[in-house]
Parts: structure tokens; C-alpha cells; sequence
């Protein structure tokens, strides 16, 4: 009987063991991540030592130019603990701006294919995503707030109709795109042409454009907006059947 106490409080132990070693994961990298400036100290970070765990399987999920020569980054990469040998997924999504300095960061653990065990932002530069948002003003015609440029970059949306092996999944943006067509929505169309994430623009410009092949003509402003993204031309995040994380330009994706 001894014994078996013993062992379970050995378990108990190692139980507890675990939860503050998988507390630390995050933690540390946390710690770290928050103080970088730029992407030269992020990516000198994803090669850096550290004590309880190493990083493997870096890699560079997205790199795309956005308006007002800001950009957008987002790091896939797991971590190994040395001791115990399991893994945690994690990503980090950065927006950095015309002198490649953060503006906003945010670091995320999950488990695949969605589920995210935590995340924090990081490294919110007000003013220069105010700057940014007056730009956007200026190019799209729609103001907007600081939450939804967080919003819109803190996630990676998913462009694409008929993904997975079987061709039968949507995104939910293309499912709600279908149903604005339907409903012959130009205005709702029109807004999400209008938004930072690059995957809504793509979105409400494929809607617009089904919208004039049934006999609804693209007026002046919206005209303006679409050569604008086309002569900018960013990759879009889509998928093509079983294929997903394709990195496909915008004129290529949708003309």
C-alpha cells in the first residue's frame, strides 16, 4: 500500500513537472519576442539557445508587402524540451513598417489543425498604426480603428472555394461571399474590398466581380480600388483542392 502511495505521488510530481515546463515554453519565448525591435532580433532569436528547450522546424509561413510600405511576416515553428522530448507548436505573427521597425507583434501556441492553447500581443505601436490607417483612408475611402488592424493581422484568413481532398470545404468568408452575391450585395461587397486583410480584399473583389457578370456594373471608386490591388499584386493565403498555404499573387489568383 506503501508503495502504491508512492508511486502516485511520483506521478503527481511528474504531472506538475510537466505543466510548469509547458508554462515556461511560452513564457520564455514571450519574454524574449516582446522585446524585439525588428525582424533582425526575431529571427535572431528563432536561432538562439535556450535552457529547458531547442526550436526546430522554423520557417517562414508569409512575407508580403502591404499599403504604405508596411509588411507582414508570419514564423511557423515548434519547440522541443530536452529533457522530456515532446513538442509545441507555436506562430508568430509580426507587422512591421517602412523602416522594417514592429509595430505590432503577436505570439500564439496551438495545436493543429486550429486550436489555440494561448497567445499574447506584443509590441503595439499606436502611432504608427495611426499613421498607417490614414494612409488607408486616404486609398480606400473608409476609416478605420486600431482594433481592426489587430483584428485583421492578428489571424490569417484563408482564401480559396472547394479546398481539401475532397473539394467540399469553404472558408466561412466564402461562404458568406456566395451569399452576398446572392443577395446582389454591391455595398457589403464594396467593404470588404475596402479592409487590411489582404484575403477580405481578395474576397469582396471576387464578389464584386461575379456581381458584373451578372449585369451589375463596378463603379469609378471600387474601379480605383481594384487597380490599386492589382498593381500592389500581394500574395494571397489560398488553398487549391488538398493544397493549402499556397502563396498565390492576387492577379494570378482571381484574372
Amino acid at each position: 500500500m506503501a508503495a502504491s502511495f508512492m508511486r502516485k505521488i511520483l506521478l503527481i510530481i511528474i504531472l506538475l513537472t510537466s505543466i510548469k515546463t509547458n508554462a515556461d515554453g511560452f513564457e520564455v519565448l514571450f519574454s524574449k519576442f516582446s522585446k524585439a525591435k525588428n525582424i533582425a532580433q526575431v529571427d535572431s532569436l528563432l536561432n538562439q539557445e535556450f535552457d529547458n528547450f531547442v526550436i526546430d522546424s522554423e520557417g517562414l509561413n508569409i512575407y508580403r508587402n502591404l499599403d504604405s510600405n508596411f509588411k507582414q511576416m508570419i514564423y511557423g515553428f515548434s519547440i522541443r524540451y530536452k529533457e522530456e522530448g515532446f513538442y509545441e507548436e507555436f506562430k508568430i505573427y509580426i507587422v512591421t513598417d517602412q523602416d522594417n521597425k514592429i509595430v505590432f507583434g503577436k505570439l500564439e501556441e496551438f495545436e493543429y489543425p486550429e486550436k489555440i492553447i494561448q497567445s499574447e500581443i506584443f509590441n503595439i505601436q499606436v502611432n504608427q498604426i495611426e499613421k498607417y490607417l490614414i494612409e488607408h483612408q486616404n486609398i480606400y475611402d473608409l476609416k478605420l480603428e486600431e482594433k481592426n488592424f489587430i483584428e485583421q493581422f492578428e489571424t490569417l484568413k484563408l482564401f480559396g472555394f472547394g479546398c481539401s481532398e475532397s473539394m467540399d470545404y469553404y472558408p466561412k468568408e466564402a461562404k458568406k461571399m456566395m451569399k452576398l452575391v446572392d443577395r446582389k450585395d454591391y455595398k457589403e461587397l464594396a467593404f470588404w474590398l475596402r479592409q487590411i486583410s489582404p484575403e477580405l480584399q481578395a474576397y469582396g473583389l471576387t464578389g464584386l466581380i461575379e456581381l458584373e457578370k451578372e449585369g451589375i456594373k463596378i463603379q469609378p471608386e471600387e474601379r480605383k480600388i481594384i487597380e490599386h490591388l492589382k498593381n500592389r499584386n500581394t500574395p494571397i493565403n489560398n488553398c487549391s483542392g488538398c493544397l493549402y498555404g499556397l502563396k498565390t499573387p492576387i492577379k494570378e489568383l482571381i484574372y
